[in-house]
């Protein structure tokens, strides 16, 4: 109950808001489909973790690893081909929605970082 939440609408990547007293979901059907995303604010950073805008499931295990938060900011490990290109969304609520686009180290791997002096970074490996 005391865990921060922000939702977001896969249709409209950024109507990214606040979940306060929960969501206004209207009935919908195969054409006008619905599906939300929902993220918990990461502790004192006050960002959540979007993950990919284009994908129906924006944050996977397989793609997502390492996801850390302190008080400036936070990060996450971003896994896939070598080379792959990589948009990750996140949200703050001071900051609002940023999306960070990355290209994959040859390892097929990145930190990808929000918040902090730069305001959002990609650390290719």
């Amino acid at each position: 109950a005391s865990t921060k939440l922000v939702a977001v609408e896969t249709h409209d990547p950024s109507s990214a808001r606040p979940v306060t007293a929960g969501l206004d979901i209207v009935p919908c059907g195969l054409s006008d489909l619905q599906l939300w995303c929902v993220a918990p604010v990461l502790g004192d950073s006050g960002w959540a973790l979007l993950g990919e805008p284009d994908k129906w499931v924006s944050v996977s295990r397989q793609r997502f690893a390492n996801l850390t938060a302190n008080k400036d900011g936070a990060s996450v490990t971003v896994t896939g081909a070598a080379g792959e290109s990589v948009a990750v969304d996140w949200w703050s609520e001071t900051k609002g929605q940023q999306r960070i686009h990355c290209k994959l180290g040859a390892a097929g791997t990145a930190l990808v970082a929000v918040g902090g002096a730069t305001g959002g970074a990609c650390t290719p490996a």
